[in-house]
């Protein structure tokens, strides 16, 4: 319900006790009291969006929004789809945002290192299976060697 329509429904509603009075025969102060208590309610009404508009806007978004983006975030999904207006540089949502943005570039750093990790001990290890069949051979050679002099002497 917008405040346009609180309003009118406060001011309907105001319009009502009138009639009222008129019937049940409420005296003139009793009837400026509801007046200006109709009043009263239409001024924290508005107050009450006026908070709630600046909440917002310094959240960046709906209170609801707000939570779900960090709940999405705490579960590990950094790939937001958060519309901002343009000028938005300072909100609670642009900072979480950027602040996504930022772990899924270091998640995504620290994939890429450890898949370079995988590789090198992937290379490592073959290369190291290839000295020790080289040492292998190596010594067979030798072992070979040795029987070969010793045939001679």
């Amino acid at each position: 319900m917008t405040l346009t329509r609180l309003i009118l429904l406060v001011i309907a509603s105001v319009l009502f006790m009138a009639l009222v009075a008129g019937v049940a025969h409420v005296t003139g102060s009793q009837l400026a009291l509801l007046a200006v208590l109709a009043v009263a309610v239409v001024i924290l009404l508005a107050l009450g969006r006026w908070v709630l508009r600046g909440l917002q806007e310094q959240l960046g978004a709906d209170p609801v929004i707000v939570n779900e983006v960090i709940r999405g975030i705490a579960t590990g999904y950094f790939d937001l789809k958060v519309r901002l207006p343009p000028q938005d540089r300072s909100s609670v949502l642009y900072n979480i945002k950027g602040m996504a943005d930022q772990l899924s570039k270091t998640v995504n750093d620290v994939r890429a290192a450890a898949n370079q990790i995988a590789l090198s001990a992937s290379e490592l290890s073959a290369t190291s299976e290839e000295l020790s069949t080289g040492v292998t051979r190596q010594s067979s050679g030798v072992d070979e060697t040795t029987t070969a002099v010793e045939e001679m002497t």
